[in-house]
């Protein structure tokens, strides 16, 4: 990514990828981040912008975050 790479510049990249590939939303089961500021911001981070727009298309559906799976601590 050039430029920016805030919450909303990183979902915009992803929800243009799944819309491209033609994916559900509802199939986005998990997430795996390195725990980086733009990744879990309380508000307007990626991982909170992802989980709500999951939840547009299903409401009770709650998406699982990982934390660096390499380092498992």
């Amino acid at each position: 990514m050039n430029g920016t790479t805030r919450g909303s510049d990183r979902y915009d990249r992803v929800s243009g990828c799944l819309e491209r590939l033609n994916l559900s939303w509802t199939k986005l089961l998990n997430l795996t981040n390195d725990g980086s500021p733009n990744l879990t911001g309380k508000n307007a981070g990626l991982l909170r912008r992802l989980q709500d727009r999951v939840r547009e298309d299903d409401p009770n559906s709650d998406l699982i975050f990982l934390h660096c799976v390499i380092h498992q601590e």
